[in-house]
């Protein structure tokens, strides 16, 4: 199967998952803790064993092989050539698996399981919140919503620096949900050592702060707003329709 696919599959069994527990009769503890077993398990073992045809899996162990000739450093700069694009976290990631194993695969675990581990304690400190009277007002759901937009699971599964920034960002706002703003900077400055992309984070940081209690009609626009974009981007209907508008608006230009 084709790997963009798989992804989309077990989006789709994770949601299916979670619409079953709404029913009365699936809504228990012990229910919830074995399908999130489960579908961590499953997401786990999914990114540790990639197969090699997977984009960018020969580059990751092309680094991976190439640690010997690195050190630790707390900097921003990058020392070795092959790697210029790296975020200094994930190659610092790199070296420590290095010294474990010099197996790629026992590399790729430790990337899954810290990907995985994080995205999923933080995603218990969101639930816990959500089930709080007292911060009803903080949703779950700019969590989620940033995770969907961000391709969550097929950067976690493929990218995988994104995949580890995202986690950190999920507990980054867990943390500040909680109140814990200290452990939530610091968790972010961790996600932006892994991928400076993650300042789209502060996006969500703005809307927690501007917006934190929009009712529950505006979160349905915004998330059918995302799915909607993300379901088009994978099937390229917005990208051709965004070109063609582009070509459109060029050529009125030209003639004008």
């Amino acid at each position: 199967m084709d790997y963009y696919l798989l992804n989309i599959t077990f989006f789709l069994i994770a949601l299916t998952t979670f619409c079953v527990t709404l029913f009365p009769r699936f809504n228990s503890i012990k229910i919830d803790r074995i399908a999130s077993g489960l579908l961590f398990l499953a997401f786990l073992l999914m990114i540790a064993f990639r197969p090699t045809t997977v984009r960018d899996t020969i580059p990751y162990m092309n680094l991976f092989n190439s640690m010997d000739s690195y050190q630790f450093t707390l900097g921003l700069s990058r020392n070795i050539s092959n790697v210029s694009r790296m975020e200094v976290g994930f190659i610092n990631l790199c070296k420590l698996s290095s010294l474990i194993s010099s197996s790629y695969r026992i590399f790729f675990f430790i990337v899954a399981f810290l990907s995985v581990g994080v995205g999923t304690i933080a995603t218990l400190l969101i639930s816990v919140s959500w089930q709080d009277d007292c911060k009803a007002k903080y949703r779950i759901l700019p969590a989620l919503l940033l995770y969907i937009s961000y391709y969550g699971f097929l950067d976690s599964g493929i990218a995988l620096r994104a995949g580890i920034a995202i986690s950190f960002c999920l507990l980054s706002y867990a943390m500040l949900v909680h109140n814990r703003y200290v452990f939530s900077l610091l968790a972010y400055l961790l996600a932006f050592s892994f991928h400076n992309s993650v300042l789209v984070f502060l996006i969500v940081i703005l809307i927690y702060l501007i917006i934190p209690a929009m009712n529950i009609k505006t979160y349905r626009i915004l998330a059918l707003t995302i799915l909607g974009l993300y379901f088009f981007r994978f099937f390229d209907l917005f990208q051709v329709f965004i070109i063609q508008i582009a070509r459109f608006l060029a050529n009125h230009i030209s003639v004008l």
